[in-house]
């Protein structure tokens, strides 16, 4: 998104209850730090990992006349909510706002504008998984910890490339 140009960025679909989502939160914070950007507490909206929230919050954005240049979803399924929602408000998605989502769900190339989002690996996810289930079967007096996949961009319709600031 940076290297695009954008630099209001929100975050759609906090959830404090689920590890994983509040790490991606915390890490795309890091992240816009790293470049100068901020991510106000305003700009994240806390949501659950549903379609409906999506539009809940894009809906929200809309009213307040508070919309960013990007947002960033928690999920696919959130941001296909937020995607819908603003294209059901007459925002052009991604000419006004560009909407990011993670998972890759079977979906996401389908909606209106295909969803760029970010994908994990299901085979390297669920060998994590297996690897401290066995852990555990053996006996295992390990702590539980966290496991790291690789991701990946996947580049669709959904963000666009803001011109060139002055």
């Amino acid at each position: 998104l940076l290297a695009r140009g954008h630099r209001t960025i929100a975050f759609a679909g906090m959830d404090p209850d689920k590890t994983s989502i509040a790490k991606r939160c915390e890490g795309l914070r890091f992240g816009l730090q790293q470049h100068g950007v901020r991510l106000p507490e305003r700009d994240i909206h806390r949501g659950v990992s549903s379609e409906e929230s999506g539009r809940e919050i894009a809906l929200g954005m809309v009213s307040r006349g508070d919309l960013p240049t990007a947002i960033v979803c928690a999920n696919d399924l959130v941001a296909m909510g937020v995607m819908m929602q603003l294209l059901e408000n007459g925002i052009r998605v991604p000419a006004q706002v560009s909407v990011m989502g993670v998972g890759n769900l079977r979906f996401a190339h389908a909606l209106p504008v295909a969803l760029t989002t970010v994908s994990q690996s299901p085979r390297d996810i669920g060998a994590g998984a297996f690897d401290g289930a066995l852990a555990q079967m053996r006996g295992s007096c390990l702590a539980a910890r966290e496991v790291f996949v690789e991701a990946k961009i996947e580049e669709r319709q959904s963000v666009s490339v803001l011109p060139c600031a002055p």
